[in-house]
């Protein structure tokens, strides 16, 4: 998953990190394996990477890089369980997903 491109935003949704790791991940793995197809996905988080400039920013990097296949994803907080099993607050707590009915 590749959620944002800057890095400020990344460390704020993730507690941490930057994006580098995540883009140098992705370009060591298209060039150890050429042949293999990969799936880029972004969650659309709100207020978060859904705005036009956060979205432009991914897809110009996945064209300048030739990375393959590319999704977007709806918002969805399934991974609140998993943080609180882990005993880790959920970053996103209290965000809901959108409607789909709309």
């Amino acid at each position: 998953d590749l959620k944002c491109m800057a890095s400020e935003v990344h460390r704020r949704v993730h507690r941490g990190g930057t994006t580098g790791g995540v883009l140098d991940n992705l370009m060591a793995l298209s060039r150890e394996f050429p042949d293999l197809p990969l799936q880029v996905r972004t969650p659309l988080i709100p207020g978060v990477n859904d705005g036009r400039e956060q979205l432009s920013e991914i897809v110009q990097f996945l064209r300048s890089s030739m990375l393959a296949d590319y999704e977007l994803l709806p918002y969805h907080n399934w991974g609140e369980g998993k943080y609180r099993q882990l005993g880790r607050s959920y970053p996103l707590a209290g965000l809901e997903p959108p409607d789909r009915g709309r």
